[in-house]
Order: C-alpha cells, then structure tokens, then sequence
C-alpha cells in the first residue's frame, strides 16, 4: 500500500520542480526580449560611420578616405559621402529618408535632433497635412482621401537614432 506522506512529498518535490523550470523559462524570456536594450549602443554622432542595413542585404560600413589630396599646399578636406542607416541616408549632418506609402510620397530630415518635413506629394485624390507634435523631435504626416484609406508616417529622433513608423488606415 501506499504511504501518503511519501506521495505528499513527491508531489511537492514535483511542484518544485516545475515552479524552477517556469522561472528559469520566463527569465529567459525576458531576457531575450530586452536583449536589444542592453546592448550597449554608442550614440551615431560618435560613430566613425553609420553601416547599411537593407533588407536582405549585408550590413557594409562606408569606407573612410585613408588620405586627402592637398591644393596649393593646404590639404584638401575630404568630400562627404552618404551612407545608410536602417534606411535612412546620412551626409554626416543629416539624416533623409523618402516614403513611398499608399497616400503619397513623403521626405523628411532630421538635423541636429529635430525633424522636419522637406517635401510631401500626395496622390491623385489625396491630401496630406502635417499633424501638430508637442516636441521638434517628432514629426506625424497623413495623406488621407475620403472614403478611402490614410496613410500615417511618424518619424522621430528616438534613443539616439532616427526611427520611423509607417501605418496604413482603412
């Protein structure tokens, strides 16, 4: 016959068990999902060269010139090139990106922290407008035609870096 003591102690010892495997599981869980944050990311003003990062292709740093030609003497300051980061073009002041969205098409910069619209062309039928933002960080632009679906493009200057979000409205 069973001992109920035994069979008590063997169903803690299995609550135990599972209760560690749970822990060690969503520990892991939440470590993978904050992995990105912990990743120590120096900031883009200090980085040599931003990298690009298309889609389904490899991430390549621009290469830096190695010398500059000098003219009467004086050396020859070198010449900026643009390069990529996460879709945005970067000259070394600035960041641009164009969006190509349901709406219309829509360019925007940021400089020195602050984004601003350069240009917005909206589609046959529809309209665009610059939505009002508490901070020159940000920056929201709709193309919307009636009846039909609105196109949103949220661009910020967020962690240190240029984001952008697009978002299609029905």
């Amino acid at each position: 016959m069973f001992n109920v003591r035994v069979l008590l102690n063997a169903r803690r010892f299995l609550y135990a068990v599972g209760w560690a495997v749970l822990t060690v599981l969503a520990g892991t869980a939440v470590w993978w999902g904050l992995r990105p944050l912990l990743a120590a990311t120096p900031p883009l003003a200090k980085s040599p060269s931003p990298v690009a990062t298309t889609p389904g292709a490899s991430a390549v740093p621009t290469a830096a010139p190695t010398s500059s030609p000098s003219i009467g003497g004086k050396p020859k300051p070198p010449s900026p090139s643009a390069s990529f980061y996460e879709g945005w073009a970067f000259d070394g002041t600035a960041f641009t990106r164009t969006f190509d969205v349901i709406g219309g098409t829509a360019t925007i910069r940021i400089v020195n922290q602050k984004v601003e619209l350069v240009s917005a062309a909206p589609k046959n039928g529809y309209t665009y407008s610059v939505l009002p933002q508490d901070t020159p960080q940000r920056l929201v632009v709709r193309f919307d035609r009636p009846g039909g679906p609105a196109s949103i493009i949220d661009a910020m200057w967020w962690l240190e870096r240029p984001y952008a979000e697009v978002s299609e409205v029905k």
